[in-house]
């Protein structure tokens, strides 16, 4: 679980790695990935202070082959 963590926690910046965070963006995680948001806020809670590096996501759209869109990274 912990190099799952660390994957997860390389594009968030460290203040979104908060509890404060994870409460301000539920609505958009719930727009952005109405199937899965309940995951990626859990991954958040995980990654309350990782020293990686962040990287952009902004406009990156995660699929799968012969599936809807999984989820889209917004702004």
């Amino acid at each position: 679980m912990a190099g799952g963590t660390a994957v997860r926690c390389l594009h968030l910046r460290p203040e979104q790695r908060t509890r404060r965070s994870v409460d301000e963006i539920t609505a958009e995680v719930d727009k952005a990935a109405p199937v899965f948001g309940a995951q990626l806020l859990l991954a958040r809670y995980l990654c309350t202070d990782w020293p990686a590096t962040p990287t952009p996501l902004a406009g990156r759209v995660l699929t799968a082959k012969g599936t809807p869109e999984i989820l889209r990274a917004l702004a």
